[in-house]
């Protein structure tokens, strides 16, 4: 039986660590929360839960303690959870978001095939050599500052 208090447990947790991954790689350049096969931060609350917290709710409520089947729910879920934070979403979604534009050209048909379909106001830029776009995977200029307006 699925319990909901390992599934809210575990989406509280991974919602926090998927929030906190952003600034802890990209401000802080510390190593991935979550994004290796190994989700470290996952991994460390839930040994808090299984070596500190079940044992002092087993001296107190012992009705309350995390079972061996709730902890491996919590750890997926929160491992699922915190890892689209992470891996699946702020390391890819500017990549994605610019990538339409720059690559299309006349012979992969891009514009006239798949740049129709997709929301302008979720890409920045308005093609290949616009500078928010160039600059994204040519970089910019010595002094060039980052074109912000087009990406916000």
């Amino acid at each position: 039986m699925m319990s909901p208090r390992a599934v809210c447990l575990g989406l509280l947790v991974g919602a926090g660590l998927g929030l906190a991954s952003y600034p802890s790689t990209f401000l802080f350049r510390n190593t991935l929360l979550v994004g290796n096969h190994l989700p470290l931060a996952v991994l460390f609350v839930l040994v808090v839960l299984a070596a500190g917290v079940n044992p002092v709710l087993r001296l107190l409520r012992p009705r309350s303690v995390l079972t061996a089947p709730e902890l491996l729910l919590f750890y997926i879920v929160a491992a699922v959870t915190a890892g689209m934070g992470e891996s699946g979403f702020w390391r890819y979604l500017p990549s994605y978001m610019a990538a339409p534009r720059y690559y299309a050209t006349d012979e992969n048909g891009f514009s006239k095939f798949l740049l129709p379909h997709l929301q302008p106001r979720l890409m920045p830029g308005s093609g290949p050599e616009d500078p928010a776009v160039q600059g994204f995977f040519e970089g910019l200029s010595a002094g060039q500052t980052v074109p912000w307006a087009a990406w916000i």
